[in-house]
């Protein structure tokens, strides 16, 4: 690759400052210029700014336009999809996705998706981009994101390729059909018409084995019986303890262990209701203070009102 003058006196300045002026306009360039002058360090760099600091708007541009970059940073890009497959599995980027990409989601072990939402994905994918009727194309139901033009690039309106049918059977082996409940396998998966019958039968019958029952050699070695990153359930916690205080008898303390206290994301967090003396309380937090007192932790104890019956 050639390398412009401007990305060269950039990594110039880097080997000296240590600094790299990274935006989305000068990411890819300046990857590619530390490939060319084997700058480990700068590439470190740049992976570390695509993996916190990329928008998924961003990266969705990049990535559906991977064919103007290295093979390296393609697939820097593609793994940073899969780690946000949220929100490259739901429309439109789910129905821009190339083949190859969605394969390589459908393989990945990191998804923090449920299963049946992967799969909500990828019926969207096929309803965009397989010939189930080989006399007409899809219909692409992809739209542009609604975001404000400004800071995010504007997806094409359709996909580049058109698969045959056969495409299916290679897309459904990699769905863990096994890991959906009875419900969604009747009310979602059935009713597309689509999936194989020995998927189907495969996946009823793993449900209804008992549990205690582990997995024999063939579910083993198949991808669909592993189970997917899941879903991060972290939330602050919420429940109080009550217990004798040592120095008083006739106190009762109370301890309110705030787990996962960085994954608050509101003004105030409420714990549960308690009791003490036969009266209910729940305490208040307000991590980050009150409007009055900013900067500040303020908790505060409420006794809660309980409706006479």
């Amino acid at each position: 690759a050639v390398v412009s003058t401007q990305s060269t006196g950039s990594v110039l300045r880097f080997v000296y400052t240590g600094e790299l002026p990274l935006t989305e306009d000068t990411i890819n360039p300046l990857f590619e210029a530390c490939d060319q002058f084997l700058l480990e360090s700068g590439k470190n760099i740049c992976r570390i700014y695509i993996s916190q600091h990329m928008p998924n708007e961003v990266l969705a541009r990049f990535l559906f336009e991977h064919h103007t970059l290295c093979s390296e940073l393609g697939a820097l890009y593609l793994q940073q999809a899969i780690e946000n497959a949220p929100y490259f599995l739901q429309s439109p980027c789910v129905g821009l996705l190339p083949k190859e990409a969605l394969i390589r989601m459908l393989h990945s072990n990191d998804m923090p998706l449920k299963e049946i939402e992967v799969f909500r994905g990828v019926r969207e994918w096929i309803k965009t981009n397989v010939r189930i009727d080989s006399s007409t194309p899809p219909v692409s139901s992809s739209s542009p994101p609604t975001s404000s033009p400004s800071r995010t690039p504007t997806l094409p309106l359709s996909p580049k390729f058109y698969y045959g049918p056969e495409v299916l059977e290679e897309v459904f082996s990699l769905l863990r059909f096994p890991l959906m409940d009875y419900d969604e396998l009747r009310n979602e998966v059935e009713p597309l018409g689509l999936v194989p019958a020995n998927l189907l039968l495969e996946a009823y019958r793993f449900l209804a084995k008992p549990k205690t029952i582990p997995l024999n050699e063939f579910e083993v070695s198949q991808v669909r019986f592993s189970l997917r990153k899941k879903p991060d359930q972290s939330q602050p916690g919420a429940e109080v303890h009550t217990f004798q205080c040592r120095e008083h008898e006739r106190c009762t303390a109370v301890a309110w262990p705030v787990t996962h206290f960085s994954s608050i994301k509101t003004q105030k967090h409420l714990s549960n209701t308690f009791d003490v003396r036969g009266l209910r309380w729940r305490m208040w937090a307000y991590p980050a203070g009150e409007a009055k007192h900013a900067g500040s932790f303020s908790v505060y104890l409420e006794a809660v009102r309980v409706k006479e019956r």
